[in-house]
């Protein structure tokens, strides 16, 4: 059986995860997602049908999943037995996240404030690692790292709670999010059946509302804040929550959300650096930090994934760069960043008929007195000039210019494309081809007359930005689980000497034992292996 499409993904993101899951949780837990990925939302009669694991292991594998946050639970209110049953999902694109782990660590260590800076990060690793917990579980790990005292762990963490990185998990108990269903697809309801359509649109409302009362609390830390925050009638409806709510009983999590945020405003300070250079880092970075302390959320709420700051004044950034980086921006600086943002185009910013054009990087900042950085337009020019880099690398620079040309000039013939790229007819048809075949262009016919026939047929080419990046997405995927067989064949074949270096750990065996020049190569493999695949994730967040 062929994997099933994950959405927005396709199936080489579904193949990337169930090797994520077998990598880090084993052969056991990789059964359980599989069928999951297979057959959908399931219940755990139906999921040990499908899986073929004995109860005690399912259970075992599904304890692991739900606890590292692999796999959604939630309660199905209509059964055909009438009764509430758990059914279990697995979540795809939480558990490719695993691989932006060490980013995320990387960035949000340059991004929060100096004071107790290792102790959070302490924190945020123990929760990466054992996923759900509580806050006297993760005091009494991090303290076996940290020297800090217990108040000041209790501290950090109520602070990254504020900073919308750290988060309440879910209840087990609230209703599944509804299917949605293409327009298509919805079956025709008789008239008679208005009764039950009206009873079933009750339910979803019902459903949606107890969903988005849970998530009003995601971000509550103290217990007064959700009595403060919810009604008498809903107070009365959360008895069998009393326990959840309980401050020693509520697990937490890391928040991907705003991880996955900070991630795709560092890609694009990065761009930011590479083309203009200075100060701009600083700049950038002051900036966000500053929107991010005048942000005005309501209870729960949370800034999208990808969302340009709001206008902060001047000396709120320079407040901010002292904060974050212990250094005092002048106003000299952000003016010298402004005048070579507008002198600097990050392409080739020619504005053509069809008005297509890649805009210049000043178009990442907007100032009206005060200063605003759009991350959306930043991260939309790094996603071009990445696809550009990935065509020239796999079809040669004259691909490159080619698929810039069909970008900004729309659908052309093979001649005119020859012409203006400067080609021999020869050499462009085969770029496009090549490109058609890994469907990084598109080939219309456009005939003349009703037989079609070849020689009174235009055939015009055009370069679609969207299946272009949907291409290049499933490469870097597809690249990504070439480096993980990589490194399992590398475990797989080593697997004596990894046992002796255990047992070296242990204190059972001496070292001398070891083939040294065995190990080396072995931990350079391994070294360059992972590092390539944290380059090729940074690669996928761009585009994804």
């Amino acid at each position: 059986m062929q994997t099933t499409i994950c959405p927005g993904k396709g199936p080489e993101a579904a193949t990337l995860g169930l090797k994520l899951v077998e990598w880090n949780f084993g052969p056991l837990c990789k059964r359980v997602v599989k069928s999951l990925v297979h057959h959908g939302r399931q219940s755990l009669k139906e999921l040990r049908s499908t899986s073929e694991l004995k109860k005690d292991a399912l259970q075992l594998a599904l304890m692991v999943l739900i606890q590292q946050n692999c796999v959604d639970v939630n309660v199905q209110p209509l059964s055909p037995s009438g009764k509430e049953e758990y059914t279990y999902e697995a979540n795809i694109p939480r558990i490719l996240q695993i691989i932006r782990i060490p980013l995320f660590l990387h960035i949000i260590d340059h991004v929060l404030p100096k004071e107790h800076r290792e102790v959070k990060k302490i924190v945020l690793q123990t929760l990466f690692h054992h996923g759900r917990m509580t806050v006297d579980q993760i005091v009494e790990h991090a303290l076996q790292s940290s020297s800090s005292t217990e108040d000041v762990l209790r501290d950090c963490i109520r602070d990254l709670v504020h900073r919308r990185l750290i988060e309440r998990a879910p209840l087990c108990s609230l209703p599944p999010a509804p299917d949605t269903v293409h327009v298509r697809a919805q079956k025709r309801r008789s008239a008679n059946r208005s009764h039950d359509d009206e009873e079933e649109g009750a339910n979803l409302i019902a459903r949606a509302r107890e969903r988005r009362n849970q998530s009003s609390l995601r971000f509550c830390w103290d217990m007064n804040e959700d009595d403060a925050s919810e009604s008498k009638r809903r107070k009365k409806k959360r008895k069998h929550e009393d326990m959840e709510n309980a401050s020693s009983a509520i697990l937490w999590r890391v928040n991907f959300e705003e991880c996955n945020r900070r991630l795709y405003n560092s890609l694009a300070i990065d761009l930011f650096e590479k083309h203009v250079g200075g100060a701009s880092r600083k700049v950038v970075e002051a900036i966000l930090y500053a929107d991010e302390q005048e942000a005005e959320l309501s209870d729960g709420g949370v800034a999208p994934i990808m969302h340009d700051s709001s206008f902060v004044s001047q000396q709120d950034v320079l407040k901010a760069s002292k904060e974050i980086h212990a250094v005092h921006l002048k106003a000299s600086d952000i003016k010298e960043v402004l005048e070579a943002c507008r002198d600097h185009d990050a392409g080739d910013a020619v504005l053509t008929a069809h008005g297509k054009s890649l805009p210049p990087l000043s178009s990442c900042i907007q100032t009206n007195g005060n200063i605003r950085f759009r991350t959306t337009e930043a991260l939309r020019i790094a996603r071009h000039l990445s696809l550009l880099a990935i065509i020239e690398q796999r079809f040669g620079s004259s691909a490159r210019r080619v698929w810039n040309m069909l970008y900004l000039g729309g659908q052309m013939e093979q001649k005119a494309i020859a012409t203006e790229s400067m080609l021999h007819n020869g050499e462009a048809r085969e770029v496009l081809y090549a490109m058609l075949r890994n469907g990084f262009v598109t080939l219309q016919d456009v005939p003349r007359n009703a037989d079609r026939a070849p020689s009174r047929t235009f055939y015009t080419w055009r370069a679609p930005l969207d299946m272009a990046t949907i291409r290049a997405t499933i490469m870097l995927y597809r690249t990504a689980n070439n480096l993980l067989s990589r490194m399992a064949h590398e475990t797989s074949t080593n697997s004596e000497l990894l046992r002796r270096v255990h047992l070296v750990n242990q204190g059972r065996m001496d070292a001398s034992q070891l083939n040294a020049s065995q190990l080396h190569k072995l931990k350079a493999t391994v070294r360059i292996t992972e590092s390539a695949l944290i380059d090729i994730e940074s690669q996928i967040a761009i585009f994804s």
